[in-house]
C-alpha cells in the first residue's frame, strides 16, 4: 500500500483538510454532554425553563456547527479517495496493456478484471473510511476518558480499565486478520459481541458506583449521565474503529494484489525500429520456430519453417488444438517464440517497434468483439481519419454492405454492447470490414468467417484480393472450403506441420489434410465443391 501513495500526492490538502474538519467536529461532540450534565443538574432541577432553552439552543447550535464540518470532512475525503482511485485505475490499465499476451496468461483476464475493479474500489473505500475516522475514533476514546477525569477521577477509573481491554480485543483481531482475507469474515463476527460485553459491563459498574457517589453528595445526577454519554461514545467509536481496522486489512490486501500486478514485468521488449524494408519478394518467414506457452510443459509448435511471399494467400488448417492460432499470433508479435526467428518483410520481427509492426497487420479474431456505437465509430476504430468511401468499400469486401444499407440509418445505426443486435455472420463480416479499412500488408482471419455459408465465404476471399493484390491473406481455418483456393496451405497437427502446399498437392501426399477433407466432403459427393468454386 504505501507504494501507491504516491498518488494521494495531488491531494495533499484534501488529505490534511478532511481528518482536520472530522477532529473539529468531534470537539464539539465532546462538549454535548457536559452540556447535557448542566441542564439537568440547573436547569430541570432548578425548574429553570430558560436556561434549559438556553443550554438546548447551544446543543442545537453545536449539533449544526458539527454537521458543517462532518460535511465539510466528507467532501475533502471523498474528494481525495476518488482521484486516488482514479489516477491508480488510469496507470494499472496502462500497465496491463503495455504487459504481454504471455503475462496476461499467467495472471489470467479475470484476475485482472478483478484487480481493475473491485479491488480498486476497495482500496478507494478503505482510503475513504481513514480520511474520515482513524483520527476521530481514537480522538473521541480518549478525549471521552480525559472529559470523565475532569467529572471525577474516581469513577473515570473504569474508563482506564475499560479502554484498554478494549484496545486489546481490537488490535489483537487486527493482527489475527493481517495474516489474510480467509479469517476477516469469522473475526468480525466475534468483535461486535466483545466489545458489547465489555463496554456494558463497564456501564453497569460506572452506574452502580455514581449511584453510590449520587447518594453521598460526591457527584450529581447531571455528571453521571455524562460519564455513561461518554461511556457510550466510547462504544460506538470502539466499534467504528474495529470495523474501520477490518476494512483497512481488506483494502491493504488488495492495495497488496494490485501492487504485484504493477510489479509484472510486460515480458517482451520492443524493437529499436526499422527505417526501411528488405527488398525482397518474401513477405513473411519462419525459421525453425518452437513455441511455448508460459507454464505449459509442451511445445505448442515445433520446428515450423516456410516462407510466403507478399499478395499470397496462406491458409491454415488442423484440427483443434493443432496450434493454428498459436501460429497467426506469433506474426503481429502477441507473443516471442521460444526458438527460431521470425522475418517480416525482410526484417526480424523483434526489431520493430509494436507500432511499426502492428499498424501494417490486421487481424480478425475468432471471436467478433464489436463496442458500442454506431456502425462508423466501430469501423474507424482501425483507422480512425477513414473516410465514408473508404468504410463503404470495406464493407462491400467483407460483404456486408447490402446489409449495413438496408438499416434505417446505414453507417450511423447503433451497435449494442458486443453487437448483441446482430446476428453472428454480420458480426464476422463487421469486424472483417474493421480490418479492411487499414488497408494493411498483412491480414489475419482466424476462423473468422465461420458464420458464414460457402458462397458468401468464397466471395468475401475473392473481394479481399480484388481489394489490395498486394496483401498478404493468412486464412485460419476448420473448413477446407475457406482455403482450397489459396496459394499454399499449411497443415498442422499437434503443434508440428503435417504438410505445406497446394491443395491438390496435398489432397495426393498428406494424410492428415486427406482426413479433413474427405470427413467434411466424401469422395461421392463433389457438388457442394463445385458450386463453391463457382461462386
Amino acid at each position: 500500500m504505501g507504494k501507491l501513495l504516491h498518488y494521494l500526492k495531488a491531494y495533499t490538502k484534501e488529505s490534511i483538510l478532511g481528518p482536520l474538519f472530522k477532529l473539529l467536529e468531534a470537539s464539539f461532540e465532546l462538549l454535548i454532554p457536559i452540556v447535557m450534565a448542566h441542564i439537568i443538574d440547573e436547569g430541570i432541577n432548578n425548574r429553570d425553563m430558560p436556561y434549559i432553552l438556553q443550554m438546548g439552543a447551544i446543543i442545537v447550535a453545536l449539533g449544526v456547527i458539527g454537521l458543517v464540518c462532518s460535511i465539510t470532512a466528507q467532501y475533502f475525503a471523498a474528494k481525495a479517495a476518488v482521484g486516488f482511485a482514479t489516477a491508480l485505475r488510469y496507470d494499472l490499465f496502462r500497465h496491463i496493456q503495455s504487459l504481454s499476451y504471455s503475462a496476461m496468461d499467467t495472471i489470467g483476464t479475470s484476475t485482472l478484471i478483478t484487480r481493475m475493479t473491485s479491488d480498486v474500489n476497495q482500496v478507494q473505500s478503505g482510503l475513504n473510511l481513514v480520511l474520515r475516522l482513524f483520527l476521530r475514533s481514537p480522538f473521541i476514546v480518549f478525549g471521552s476518558m480525559i472529559m470523565a477525569f475532569t467529572i471525577d477521577v474516581k469513577a473515570a477509573l473504569v474508563f482506564v480499565v475499560t479502554i484498554p481491554l478494549l484496545s486489546i480485543v481490537v488490535f489483537g483481531v487486527m493482527i489475527i486478520s493481517m495474516k489474510g482475507q480467509i479469517f476477516v469474515g469469522k473475526i468480525s463476527a466475534l468483535m461486535n459481541p466483545l466489545t458489547y460485553v465489555i463496554v456494558n459491563g463497564a456501564l453497569a459498574v460506572l452506574i452502580w458506583t455514581g449511584a453510590w457517589q449520587v447518594e453521598g453528595g460526591v457527584i450529581t445526577q447531571g455528571q453521571v449521565v455524562a460519564l455513561v454519554s461518554y461511556m457510550s461514545q466510547i462504544l460506538v467509536e470502539l466499534v467504528k474503529l474495529a470495523n474501520l481496522i477490518i476494512n483497512i486489512t481488506k483494502s491493504l490486501a488488495c492495495a497488496n494484489r494490485i501492487q504485484s500486478v504493477f510489479e509484472t514485468e510486460p515480458g517482451m521488449v520492443p524493437g529499436q525500429g526499422v527505417s526501411a524494408s528488405v527488398s525482397g519478394d518474401d513477405m513473411v518467414v519462419f525459421e525453425n520456430v518452437s513455441f511455448t506457452y508460459a507454464n505449459a510443459s509442451e511445445e505448442s509448435l515445433s520446428n515450423l519453417s516456410f516462407k510466403v511471399k507478399k499478395g499470397q494467400t496462406v491458409g491454415i488448417i488442423g484440427g483443434t488444438g493443432s496450434g493454428k492460432t498459436s501460429l497467426v499470433n506469433l506474426i503481429p508479435r502477441f507473443y516471442d517464440a521460444t526458438r527460431g526467428k521470425i522475418y517480416i518483410d525482410g526484417q526480424e520481427i523483434d526489431q520493430y517497434t509494436y507500432e511499426q509492426l502492428r499498424d501494417q497487420i490486421g487481424v480478425v479474431p475468432q471471436k467478433a468483439v464489436l463496442f458500442k456505437g454506431t456502425i462508423a465509430d466501430n469501423l474507424r476504430w482501425g483507422s480512425p481519419d477513414a473516410t465514408k468511401e473508404q468504410l463503404e468499400d470495406a464493407l462491400r469486401a467483407a460483404q456486408a454492405l447490402d446489409f449495413v444499407q438496408d438499416k434505417e440509418n446505414g453507417l450511423d445505426s447503433m451497435i449494442l454492447q458486443g453487437g448483441s443486435n446482430l446476428s453472428g455472420g454480420q458480426r464476422q463480416r463487421l469486424t472483417i470490414a474493421r480490418a479492411l479499412v487499414r488497408r494493411p500488408n498483412i491480414l489475419i482471419l482466424d476462423d473468422s468467417a465461420s458464420a458464414l455459408d460457402y458462397a458468401t465465404d468464397a466471395r468475401l476471399r475473392k473481394a479481399i484480393k480484388n481489394l489490395d493484390k498486394d496483401m498478404t491473406v493468412f486464412i485460419v481455418s476448420q473448413r477446407a472450403a475457406s482455403i482450397w483456393h489459396a496459394d499454399q496451405i499449411i497443415v498442422l497437427d499437434d503443434g508440428e506441420m503435417a504438410g505445406i502446399g497446394t491443395h491438390d498437392e496435398l489432397l495426393k501426399n498428406c494424410s492428415v489434410y486427406q482426413e479433413i477433407y474427405y470427413s467434411q466432403f466424401p469422395k461421392d459427393d463433389q457438388q457442394v465443391k463445385g458450386e463453391v468454386a463457382h461462386a
